[in-house]
């Protein structure tokens, strides 16, 4: 469903309890939060889930796409449903949108889970390589470049089904809404939203890496995870470790 004054695309399905906002990854669309949907309604309450804009049903919006502006309109949603202390759950760039939400209005959200989120601070290393990777999407590049995204989606343990499966709705995606999503994510400022942010953080990774680290330093008290076995997409394929550590989370939490 779409609302005369919200450009996103939205489904919203009622159930007993505490509401969680639902926010997918960079070219993906909002039928990929649909387990955890399920299990969120079964366990907690009812789910708001998201197209971000220029991807699923949503469209281009008239100025270029940045964090911000898409989490003004997740807020405005929120606020249009009249959803009360969401948790607010992002996987990918859906994380940098769920943390941007929570430190525009830090005082509505319950808390922020982040599903093996992109990169929050960059370091230089990382700002050079996703830099590089821009410059090729902006330019000839651009299909070597969404090739090499694609990939980096899927981990050797994956379901290869899925995998392929997922690699199809990535392949639809519009050139300037993976464009102009990608340099959102370059342009966002991690460090001054995680300052505004009040409300507390999990963040589950899929792999080792220094992001948990950086979450840390910015987040002192953030719970930290890391699934066995999966690639990017950690709610679909370790689908019970995330829902046990976003359990436990809650419980930490006293929510």
């Amino acid at each position: 469903m779409t609302s005369a004054n919200i450009s996103l695309a939205y489904d919203l399905v009622e159930a007993e309890g505490r509401p969680a906002v639902l926010i997918h990854a960079l070219m993906g669309n909002r039928g990929f939060m649909d387990s955890i949907g399920q299990f969120w309604r079964q366990e907690h309450g009812a789910t708001l889930a998201v197209d971000l804009p220029g991807h699923g049903e949503s469209p281009m919006p008239l100025e270029p796409i940045s964090i911000s502006d898409s989490a003004k309109q997740v807020v405005a949603l929120i606020k249009q449903q009249g959803l009360q202390d969401p948790i607010v759950i992002g996987h990918s760039m859906g994380g940098l949108v769920a943390l941007e939400v929570a430190a525009q209005v830090p005082e509505s959200v319950a808390g922020v889970i982040l599903l093996d989120p992109a990169p929050i601070v960059f370091d230089d290393a990382t700002r050079q390589g996703w830099s590089g990777l821009y410059e090729m999407l902006s330019g000839e590049g651009y299909q070597d470049a969404k090739a090499m995204i694609i990939d980096g989606q899927a981990g050797p343990y994956d379901n290869k089904q899925a995998v392929v499966s997922r690699a199809d709705v990535f392949e639809k995606v519009a050139p300037e809404a993976l464009i102009q999503s990608f340099s959102s994510m370059l342009q966002w400022n991690g460090a001054e939203a995680l300052a505004k942010v009040k409300a507390p953080v999990a963040g589950f990774w899929g792999g080792r890496n220094a992001e948990p680290d950086v979450l840390l330093e910015h987040k002192a008290d953030a719970l930290i995870g890391q699934v066995v076995a999966s690639g990017h997409y950690i709610h679909l394929e370790a689908r019970e470790q995330v829902e046990a550590m976003i359990n436990q989370a809650l419980k930490v939490w006293a929510l």
